[in-house]
């Protein structure tokens, strides 16, 4: 059940993202295009990418980030300011946030019911 929770968002976005591809029309440069135009073109495609990459790393925060990277690399790319240095940052910027998340360790209990006896004994 949880992969399906996991898949559907992932494919209702892919979705989007085609219908949104193949319908409007594409401006002739990035800078001429509007902002609603911008906005419906990246919103899905970083929906889509985050909840793709949820999916085999287990993890939002570090898929919202990776995404976050691909998506500003996307931009570089469209504006021609990709280059070596802008890749090499990009990347060292996504990798460095990414890690710095760690994921949180739930609270163990104690599974013997002595233990359980005892502590609750105490207070």
């Amino acid at each position: 059940m949880s992969l399906i929770k996991k898949i559907l968002p992932t494919f209702i976005f892919a979705i989007i993202f085609g219908v949104v591809v193949f319908t409007t029309q594409p401006p002739q440069t990035l800078t001429s295009a509007s902002f609603a135009t911008l906005l419906l073109f990246f919103m899905p495609l970083f929906l889509f990418l985050m909840f793709l990459l949820d999916i085999f790393l287990q993890f939002l925060i570090r898929s919202f980030i990776i995404s976050l990277g691909i998506i500003l690399l996307l931009i570089f790319k469209s504006l021609d300011m990709l280059n070596l240095v802008s890749i090499i940052l990009t990347i060292l910027a996504t990798v460095f946030i990414t890690i710095s998340f760690k994921k949180t360790r739930k609270a163990q209990t104690s599974k013997i019911q002595s233990l359980k006896l005892r502590k609750t004994q105490k207070l």
